[in-house]
């Protein structure tokens, strides 16, 4: 149970916050024991070009980069929405002819190249801003080792929102590229339905305590604490039930964006409806320290808000359940 647990959070901070341990896995070995983390050391090229997904394709001269694009630090010519990506593994004897499983997060648009042969698309690649279409997800897809020592994973990935994005929300949307974590493809299926499974049953236990809960104020309105216990077990059932599908679903790149930063108030609407709960129970009125914590967290919550761009306001309240943007 905590080894699921521990990666369930693994997972979740891989997804939302792109952000990894510090790995030179350039040529490192790749073995079938446990999960590896892809950023640094990639081979990086501008432009579009079909023959770079060859494996033979001579990259030495190419660029490298850390495959999350920080635009923040980067230079503001390195990235003009369209590149290819290259990444050479050597390939442990024991993990060679093996399937793995491959996760990819990104706000762009990719195809994966492995070996040379189109693994998955994910999104529309394009050079045009227009035709692109962006896609965030956290999937599995599996991947066939040969029998080589050394491999190739080359990616074509277009990002033109990345800019744009960037200057809208700042350093919350700094990361134009994209993150790849290679493990044992029966492992990563295994523990992924396992996490969603308990994710699912806390998601039940949470919206059927609100909803009891919901009934009992109904019946009986003078208990204020059954309202408010409410409506922080909802919100938790909410919190559960976005989490479990972020995992399974895809996203617009920029729709994600704006659900992970709706964190905020969520977080703070959980706390509020925490607090009320137990002050209800143990104090027959409540303190006004409680209220000036409460408008403090509204005004946190509205700062917030506003920086959200007005056209998706309407999509946050919806934004778990649109699918294919």
């Amino acid at each position: 149970m905590k080894m699921h647990i521990r990666k369930f959070l693994s997972l979740l901070l891989f997804s939302i916050v792109l952000v990894f341990p510090a790995y030179s896995n350039q040529l490192d070995t790749l073995k079938l024991e446990k999960m590896v983390l892809f950023e640094k050391q990639w081979k990086y090229h501008q432009g579009d070009n079909a023959e770079w997904a060859n494996t033979t394709f001579p990259d030495s001269d190419w660029e490298t980069v850390n495959s999350l694009l920080d635009l923040d630090s980067m230079r503001s010519d390195m990235w003009n929405g369209i590149s290819w990506f290259r990444y050479k593994i050597l390939v442990d004897p024991s993990a060679r002819g093996k399937i793995v499983g491959l996760h990819i997060v990104t706000f762009g648009a990719s195809e994966i190249y492995f070996n040379g042969k189109l693994a998955h698309k994910f999104g529309k690649v394009s050079s045009v801003t227009d035709s692109e279409k962006t896609y965030y997800t956290v999937e599995t897809i599996p991947i066939q080792l040969d029998s080589s020592d050394t491999q190739v994973i080359a990616v074509r990935y277009s990002n033109h929102q990345g800019i744009r994005l960037f200057k809208k929300y700042g350093l919350r949307a700094k990361h134009a590229g994209f993150g790849i974590l290679l493990e044992p493809f029966e492992t990563s299926v295994k523990e992924k339905t396992i996490i969603t499974s308990q994710i699912l049953l806390f998601f039940g236990i949470t919206i059927a305590l609100a909803v009891l809960h919901l009934f009992f104020f109904l019946f009986y309105s003078r208990q204020k604490e059954n309202l408010y216990y409410s409506l922080f077990t909802g919100t938790l059932a909410y919190l559960f039930l976005s989490t479990y599908l972020t995992l399974t679903l895809h996203f617009n790149g920029e729709l994600y964006l704006i659900y992970s930063m709706s964190g905020l108030l969520v977080l703070t609407l959980l706390i509020i409806t925490y607090n009320l709960f137990l002050y209800s129970i143990f104090y027959p009125k409540m303190p006004k320290q409680l209220w000036g914590f409460i408008i403090f967290g509204i005004l946190l919550s509205a700062a917030q808000l506003s920086r959200l761009s007005r056209e998706w306001i309407f999509n946050f309240v919806y934004i778990p359940f649109i699918i294919n943007r």
